[in-house]
């Protein structure tokens, strides 16, 4: 009888440990496996004759809401002047929102855009890259994609199983037990976005859970190239956002940073442009621009890059919706204790979606920040209600040039170290030029409250909001990995 127990619970603990050990593999496996071909995309630095900076900003003024806007009109122009080929990255593309609010019907619009393009120039190439959320992971399909695919667009939805695991605990225990079930037919847990969108099914949660995205936003031809932080999503429409218009030789390697995209998400021979179909201007004389594409890990490389470079009496201006990254926060203030001029604008992540939220993890961020360099970082909160200031950019205004750097990363772990799919313009100009000072402005017009308008609140408006328990859930998140940033 004991040996019988005995060899029962050997066999209990050799399965045990058997479990632990594949659970062990997976979890190093999907931490650290290669990434496919071409993610994390460092492009040359080209000399260009021409970028321009466009924003979206939703302030207060005299007691209404009033959105200042230019984004989505330029993105139509960007379609409208496409003669051969195009193609568009899109993270959110859907119409679910809170149906109290008046939203912009930026997905039907974007969506109408495309289509009437696509029936006047019939030749034209077009492909429309997204993420899977609009797809509720298979829950439910999407008027819009469906409409595209009818008028002969080719649309890529990104396989997000090659990327490596940003939330490896969650996802080892989701790829060893759950991912082999599918995703179910029927949805009955309400969408996380809007009660009017569909519902989802239980697998479908548990793959969203993941929280892995292609989070890009951009949309390029064979003549330019248009990278932002700004959503094709109604419930975005009035969401404050920044994005950079480019032409020349740097529009070659947009396209080739999201030739790998479709290469390991479909089987599909998808049609791509060939080198001569580019249309790119010669640079003549002293070039004043320089461009330079960027995904992924490459943008935290080239952010750390730039900080670490700046010296005394140079300014640092960031304009962000989420900061954590632990490097960029050590770089910043090691840059203000060269007395660098550091000035950070920060969403106060009062909100996501129309949902109030904790305040993390920027309100910590702007803690730390703030009382390791002894009050030396200057920090604003971008005056919000149910809006976002979605902004991802970076200026840094030295003596005679201007470095900038903006695009959908946000500056944290999730959207730099590989785990989301992301993209960003890194551009060099000379102080002068129109575009360095459109940028300088931008930064000055909302860091100063120009014209009497509250965009911006002192760093006190939150920072005695932060309790202990907001600083620990803030420190255990970054420790554990089981964070949304």
């Amino acid at each position: 009888m004991r040996v019988k127990r005995l060899f029962k619970n050997t066999w209990f603990y050799v399965g045990l440990l058997l479990i632990i050990f594949i659970l062990i593999c997976v979890f190093i496996y999907g931490l650290l496996k290669p990434l496919p071909d071409g993610v994390s995309y460092e492009g040359e630095l080209h000399a260009i004759n021409n970028a321009a900076f466009y924003y979206d900003l939703t302030y207060e003024e005299n007691n209404e809401w009033v959105a200042d806007q230019s984004i989505y009109d330029e993105i139509l122009q960007v379609i409208d002047r496409a003669e051969d080929w195009l193609i568009l990255d899109m993270f959110l593309f859907n119409d679910y929102h809170d149906r109290e609010i008046d939203m912009p019907e930026l997905s039907g619009q974007l969506t109408d855009a495309i289509i009437q393009k696509k029936q006047d120039h019939p030749d034209l190439e077009v492909i429309f890259i997204t993420d899977e959320f609009n797809l509720g992971y298979g829950s439910h399909s999407s008027k819009h994609l469906d409409a595209l695919k009818e008028n002969n667009v080719h649309v890529v939805i990104s396989d997000l199983t090659e990327l490596r695991d940003g939330k490896p605990i969650y996802s080892t225990f989701y790829r060893t037990f759950f991912q082999w079930f599918g995703r179910g037919d029927r949805g009955w847990l309400p969408h996380p976005l809007s009660d009017d969108a569909p519902s989802l099914t239980a697998r479908s949660y548990l793959k969203m859970l993941n929280l892995k995205a292609n989070h890009r936003k951009l949309v390029a031809t064979e003549q330019e190239a248009f990278i932002t932080s700004a959503n094709p999503h109604d419930g975005s429409g009035y969401y404050s956002n920044i994005g950079f218009k480019v032409e020349g030789a740097v529009i070659k390697d947009v396209w080739e940073a999201e030739k790998a995209v479709i290469d390991f998400s479909t089987d599909e021979e998808i049609p791509f442009p060939e080198e001569d179909e580019f249309i790119i201007d010669d640079v003549e004389g002293d070039p004043q621009l320089y461009a330079q594409h960027l995904t992924e890990g490459k943008i935290k490389n080239h952010i750390i890059e730039e900080i670490n470079a700046t010296a005394q009496d140079e300014t640092i201006y960031i304009g962000m919706y989420l900061l954590s990254k632990s490097p960029i926060i050590d770089a910043l203030v090691e840059a203000s204790q060269r007395q660098v001029d550091v000035r950070i604008i920060l969403d106060p992540n009062n909100y996501s979606f129309g949902q109030e939220t904790t305040g993390l993890p920027n309100r910590p961020s702007a803690a730390e920040m703030f009382e390791r360099s002894d009050g030396d970082i200057q920090i604003r909160w971008f005056h919000t209600e149910k809006n976002q200031f979605h902004t991802k950019l970076m200026l840094i205004r030295g003596n005679e040039e201007s470095v900038m750097l903006g695009g959908s990363s946000n500056f944290t772990r999730r959207n730099l170290d590989d785990f989301n799919l992301d993209a960003s313009i890194k551009i060099i100009a000379e102080n002068d030029t129109e575009l360095a000072m459109d940028v300088y402005d931008y930064f000055q017009k909302i860091w100063n409250n120009e014209d009497d308008i509250l965009y911006t609140d002192t760093i006190d408006e939150y920072y005695d909001d932060l309790a202990l328990w907001k600083r620990f859930t803030y420190r255990l998140q970054r420790w554990t990995y089981l964070t949304t940033y």
